[in-house]
Parts: C-alpha cells; sequence; structure tokens
C-alpha cells in the first residue's frame, strides 16, 4: 500500500485509508508500534535486541535504540471503543481536555435518570469517567452534595458501593426516585455502556433532628404570635448559642421587637447552636431521646458495630 506523505502516523492513516483500516482492524494484535518508557538501565540492553521485562505485575517488550529504550505496543492494546459521546470503534485517543465532548451530553442531560433538575445536573459519562479512573469494582463512592443523584447511580451501575448526602428537601423527588429507576434498570446515561440491566439495593435514613427541628418552624412562622409562642419553647428545648442571651429576646427588649418579622426570625435562629442542629452519634444511648431499638440496631450495622460494644 502507498500512501501521500500527508500522513503523519497510523493514526491520520486509519481515520482516511478504508484499506489501511480494514487491514489494521484484521491484524491489530499483530502489528506493533514503538512508544516511549522509563525507569530501564539502558547498559542492561544490547542494542537492536528485544527483551521481555516484568515490572510491578506488567509486561513489557523492550528494545535499545542508541541512546535510549522504547517498548514495542501491540496495536490491539491500544484499540476498541472510544470513550466519547460518539463512541466510535477504533484507536482510542489519550484524553488531552478532560472537558472535550461533555458539552454534547447536556442536550440530553435532563433525561437522565427520568428526574429532572433544573440546573446543575451533570452527565453521568462524566461521573462515570472520573469513577472508573479513581475507583475499583466494590470500593465506596461518597457524594456530599447528592443533588439528583447522579454519581450514586454511575456508582450502582459500575458496581461500587456508594454512600450521598443531601440537605435539600428535593431528595425525595429527584434522587431516590432516581435510584428506584436505576434499580428498576432505566436505560438513560451509561445504561448501555454499562450493560445494565437494574438490580441492587439501597438505604435511605435521615438525621434526627434537635436545633434543625426548631429552624423548620421558624422559618415557616407567619406572625408575631406565633413567633413567641415558639421563643417560649425554644427557652426550655432547644440549644442555645452561648454567646445569646436568650431573655433579652423573650422579655420584650425594644430593639428586638422594632425588627421585620423576617428579622425577628434571623435573629432567632442565630440564637440556635449550629453545631447541635442533628443528634450525634455518640449520644444515641441518651434515653432523654427516646431513639428506639430497631433505630440504634441500624445505626450500630452501618458503623460496623455489635449490639454488646
Amino acid at each position: 500500500m502507498r500512501y501521500p506523505q500527508i500522513f503523519i502516523n497510523h493514526s491520520e492513516m486509519y481515520k482516511v485509508s478504508n484499506e489501511f483500516k480494514e487491514f489494521v482492524d484484521d491484524y491489530q494484535h499483530n502489528i506493533f508500534r514503538y512508544d516511549k518508557v522509563t525507569g530501564f538501565n539502558i547498559n542492561n540492553f544490547i542494542e537492536g535486541e528485544v527483551v521481555r521485562v516484568e515490572r510491578n505485575g506488567r509486561e513489557y517488550y523492550l528494545e535499545r535504540k542508541s541512546n535510549s529504550i522504547e517498548q514495542l505496543m501491540f496495536l490491539g492494546a491500544s484499540y476498541g471503543y472510544s470513550n466519547d459521546f460518539f463512541s466510535t470503534y477504533g484507536f482510542r485517543k489519550i484524553r488531552g481536555d478532560w472537558w472535550s465532548g461533555y458539552y454534547l451530553d447536556m442536550g440530553n442531560v435532563n433525561k437522565e435518570g427520568n428526574v429532572k433538575l433544573s440546573s446543575g445536573k451533570k452527565p453521568e459519562r462524566l461521573i462515570y469517567d472520573l469513577i472508573i479512573s479513581l475507583t475499583k469494582k466494590e470500593e465506596i463512592v461518597l457524594d456530599f452534595f447528592m443533588g439528583s443523584g447522579t454519581s450514586i447511580a454511575a456508582a450502582l451501575k459500575t458496581q461500587r458501593q456508594f454512600i450521598g448526602l443531601e440537605q435539600l428537601d428535593y431528595i425525595e423527588d429527584l434522587a431516590i426516585e432516581r435510584f428506584k429507576n436505576v434499580i428498576s434498570g432505566e436505560q438513560t446515561g451509561v445504561s448501555q455502556r454499562c450493560n445494565w440491566e437494574g438490580g441492587g439495593s439501597f438505604v435511605y435514613a435521615e438525621l434526627h433532628e434537635l436545633n434543625q427541628k426548631f429552624v423548620n418552624r421558624i422559618q415557616a412562622i407567619d406572625s408575631n404570635d406565633e413567633l413567641f409562642n415558639l421563643i417560649e419553647r425554644i427557652k426550655t428545648e432547644a440549644f442555645l448559642d452561648f454567646q445569646v442571651h436568650i431573655e433579652r429576646i423573650a422579655n420584650d427588649d425594644e430593639d428586638f421587637l422594632a425588627l421585620s418579622l423576617e428579622e425577628k426570625k434571623d435573629v432567632l435562629i442565630q440564637a440556635l447552636d449550629a453545631n447541635q442542629m442533628y443528634l450525634n452519634y455518640s449520644e444515641i444511648d441518651d434515653a432523654s431521646y427516646s431513639i428506639p431499638d430497631d433505630v440504634k440496631a441500624f445505626n450500630r450495622s452501618f458503623y460496623g458495630e455489635d449490639e454488646e460494644s
């Protein structure tokens, strides 16, 4: 086969010549190319001689060329389906720009998982790339800001364990519904890439609220009467910030009374100890919180503790 001089390497030839492409497709495991390699002592090799070497569990075929060592790599090792929006079969290129191509996924991202998030939803393929690059099967993927559940969906489809955290109220409408869809075998996102047919399970749990329940009630208040009634409960039941004198608020403080309702609500929320929004695990056996035995058992199993510890 003869080709014009404009071809600078086999990748270029592969793109423009069907004859060359068919030849490479058929003989990819018998064709090799040279590539750079480091970490070997050149004095241990004879020029022109190909040597098979094992290092760190990996096999190399090395050849000394004047003042350097190069490895012989069969084309089949860099051959397969490209990990891009258009998954074509051929030479897999090293990604130069990590974000290249992901913008194409954004056209369908709102359909992924069969749930919609108006802004901030990421393509499953992006998270998939990160997960398979950085973790192994059965390892744990932790997402502190779960949102619509993209990371957890990709983790489930790639056979990873997962923990997801979310503080906003839409968790039941988005993430939980998405997990149900994934387990049922939905075919959006990377499902086809992973040969996903469904399966798996998850456990959904909520934190036991302490001061957070008062924050929720304060935010729902519509009148000053409701506010001052709640203040009486907060005085005896809430955990207060040590820097706040709650009695000044409760005893008709003129400065406090002059505030608007929204400003009063903000002051009252700031009076709560932000470190006591939820019950700490270490306090689970405190009888004053009346935590049911089955809830205690679930928490201990999550942390890998037995009932007697």
